[in-house]
């Protein structure tokens, strides 16, 4: 649904996936977040390698929710490329890299960030 206020531009995957939540399609910011990997982002456009097993119609239905809510066509294609590691791997990665983080892994040999939960700022 197009609405009258102003919505930032959409510039990453995360912004979709952000939107997605916001919107209520919790599912499909689910699998954006967790098995797609973005091979090419730019306005109108996306192209995208899911993961094995990903239902065969997420990029039809990412295409129609984006049309939906910004009013303007949105291709998404998918790709045989490799593309960037899923959203959910960037966000363990950047855990993995914090001091503290590593710091516990490294205490605890084996151990591995399983989920990365996002925690409200307080004001």
């Amino acid at each position: 649904m197009v609405t009258a206020e102003a919505e930032p531009p959409l510039t990453s995957l995360a912004d979709v996936a952000r939107l997605c939540e916001a919107r209520g399609e919790t599912k499909l910011s689910h699998q954006i977040e967790r098995v797609v990997h973005l091979v090419r982002f730019e306005l109108g456009r996306i192209e995208i390698r899911p993961k094995e097993g990903t239902p065969q119609d997420v990029a039809g239905k990412l295409g129609a929710f984006l049309k939906e809510e910004t009013g303007e066509r949105w291709v998404v294609s998918i790709s045989n490329e490799a593309g960037e590691p899923t959203l959910r791997e960037q966000e363990i990665a950047k855990a993995a890299a914090d001091p503290f983080v590593k710091s516990i892994l490294d205490a605890f040999p084996g151990s591995e960030i399983q989920d990365v939960n996002k925690v409200a700022a307080e004001d």
